[in-house]
C-alpha cells in the first residue's frame, strides 16, 4: 500500500496498529482520565471490541494519507470504519471484492 500511495504522490504512514490488550487498556484508561467516559468509550473500544487488539486494525497518518486510503473503497482490503475516526481503518480480505461496510457513526463500545 505505501508503494501504491507513493507512486500517487501520498505520504502512507502507520500511526498506530497492533496493541496488546495491556496498550488497549491504557489508552482506554489514559483517555477516561483526559476526557471522561462519554467521550473516551466514543474513541477507544475496550480491549474485548477492539480491532487492533485483534490484530487487523490500522491508524493512518497523514490527513492526506486516510483520505486516500478511503477513496480505495476498499480495493487494497481496507476500509475506514467510523465517521468519527477519518484515520481508522480495519482490513478484512472480502473487501477488496465486495467493498466497504456501512460506516459506523462511532465505535460501538
Amino acid at each position: 500500500m505505501k508503494k501504491l500511495a507513493a507512486s500517487k504522490g501520498v505520504t502512507l504512514c502507520l500511526n498506530d496498529g497492533k496493541r496488546s490488550r495491556a496498550q488497549q487498556i491504557g489508552l482506554l484508561d489514559t483517555y477516561v482520565e483526559e476526557y471522561g467516559s462519554v467521550a473516551a468509550h466514543d474513541l477507544v473500544l475496550p480491549w474485548q471490541k477492539s480491532a487492533h487488539v485483534k490484530g487487523y486494525a490500522v491508524d493512518v497518518q497523514p490527513a492526506g494519507a486516510d483520505r486516500w486510503l478511503q477513496a480505495t473503497g476498499g480495493r487494497s482490503g481496507f476500509c475506514r470504519m467510523y465517521d468519527n475516526e477519518t484515520w481508522h481503518f480495519e482490513y478484512a480480505s472480502a473487501y477488496r471484492t465486495s467493498g466497504c461496510p456501512a460506516r459506523q457513526p462511532k465505535p460501538a463500545g
